[in-house]
């Protein structure tokens, strides 16, 4: 689990988030017990003894990072994959109520955009410099084109929340629970990697590849949580939200699939696998209307 924990950032931004979450709870608890002691108050705060409902939305920009794990894989190729962090833009619209003392439900509606691309092939070094192709060409190979996966998604999540005001224009609510985000119509290419040069009319094709959805997937649920800061002004069922986000996914959701052709030699047959889980970690930005909060 340690070690699980170390490698996995959105894990470990987690369980930083659960950590802060409860020890404002409980600081912000011990807080209204004194002043009810006192009978002081610097602010008038919701009263987090009856239910608080609010809507939100926000915009967040989500990033993937981390090359694939194989699958399965034969011979001596294989495709290669850049070390890359992709940005993609996500929509969402929330629905919270905090039940009693802060302690609640959330259900968010997310749409956005996710893209993967991968190009090239590893393992040229296996072939002779003087190697001469059919077409004429002498040499390696040259890596031309990429293959590359793009769809919209709808994410549909519910989660445990937990509402805190730790200061009179600042509250926070942390949220963990699950999401379920099945793709839009995937947009999927595939990659040839190409035995050629620039003069020649004739290209051999080496490798092919190509990406698919590993619909079972859609089948389990990913862990999704959020922290949030709400800072408002004088109404404070009016608020401005950001904080970090994200998604950790399970199993693969994508799989990348690929094959060496004939014309390379036997020793060179290649073919395999590669999966994502396409695990997140987002930034957002939004706003978050109270819409019945009772004040003390």
């Amino acid at each position: 689990m340690k070690t699980l924990i170390k490698k996995n950032i959105p894990l470990r931004v987690l369980c930083l988030g659960l950590l802060v979450s409860v020890s404002f709870s409980l600081s912000a608890q011990e807080t209204q017990k004194k002043v009810g002691k006192n009978k002081q108050q610097t602010y008038t705060p919701l009263d987090l003894l009856h239910p608080i409902h609010s809507v939100g939305i926000s915009l967040s920009g989500n990033a993937t990072f981390g090359k694939p794990k194989s699958r399965s894989a034969e011979g001596k190729l294989s495709p290669y994959f850049a070390p890359t962090i992709d940005i993609y833009p996500e929509l969402n619209v929330k629905y919270s109520c905090a039940i009693k003392n802060g302690w609640g439900i959330t259900a968010e509606l997310a749409v956005g955009s996710f893209q993967k691309s991968s190009s090239g092939m590893n393992g040229l070094e296996y072939i002779p410099k003087d190697t001469m192709w059919s077409n004429g060409v002498i040499g390696r190979g040259k890596n031309q084109g990429y293959v590359s996966f793009n769809s919209y998604y709808i994410g549909l999540s519910v989660k445990a929340s937990n509402f805190v005001q730790v200061h009179k224009n600042i509250s926070l609510q942390s949220e963990l629970g699950l999401e379920w985000q099945p793709f839009i119509k995937p947009n999927v290419s595939s990659y040839e990697f190409l035995i050629a040069d620039r003069k020649e009319d004739a290209k051999l094709v080496g490798m092919r590849s190509t990406y698919s959805v590993l619909v079972a997937s859609y089948l389990i649920p990913d862990i999704a949580f959020s922290f949030n800061v709400l800072v408002h002004g004088k109404n404070p069922c009016h608020n401005f939200v950001f904080g970090i986000n994200g998604n950790i996914f399970l199993m693969d959701r994508l799989q990348l699939s690929y094959q060496t052709t004939a014309i390379m030699p036997e020793y060179l047959q290649s073919s395999g696998k590669f999966g994502w889980r396409t695990t997140t970690i987002g930034f957002h930005l939004g706003y978050q209307w109270m819409i019945k909060g009772k004040k003390s």
